[in-house]
């Protein structure tokens, strides 16, 4: 003998209908954090279109005073949004390629409006507002989309 006792009991294995039980528990605590994960993500893809909107309207019709509020509108939104994710502890599946897929279209089509918009279309509402709508299209086409549980039913 080495000197070492080991007086640590033995761990019981759990009966049949134990295990099963556990499993279950675990199997109903993956679907309901999925499904809050999923409408966070989805309430985030909605909220982001609507600032998107409000801040291509007021950096296209606003002047430079919409400039100045529109550029600080995304960042304390992007941050707002950071610290609130990071303490509820959630991450939806859907956030791996959905939302990457709709931050990227978001991204390009953002930079495009404005690329084509000003200066040549600052203060024109006939290209504004179409350019708004477009610009929110991504986050709303991905926060409709079903998640993958409900496209399988």
């Amino acid at each position: 003998m080495d000197g070492m006792s080991n007086d640590a009991p033995l761990p019981v294995a759990p009966s049949p209908r134990e295990a099963a039980a556990a499993l279950e528990l675990a199997a109903r605590s993956t679907a309901k954090t999925s499904g809050i994960g999923h409408r966070w993500t989805r309430s985030l893809l909605l909220a982001w279109a609507a600032m998107t909107i409000v801040v291509v309207l007021l950096v296209g019709l606003g002047g430079i005073p919409g400039i100045v509020i529109g550029s600080l509108i995304g960042p304390l939104f992007a941050g707002t949004v950071a610290v609130w994710a990071a303490r509820q502890g959630i991450r939806a599946r859907s956030l791996n390629g959905r939302y990457l897929l709709a931050v990227c279209l978001w991204a390009v089509l953002y930079g495009a409006a404005l690329l084509l918009g000003l200066p040549a279309q600052a203060g024109d509402p006939a290209y504004w507002l179409p350019a708004a709508l477009v610009t929110a299209v991504p986050m709303v086409a991905v926060a409709l989309l079903p998640r993958h549980e409900e496209r399988a039913s």
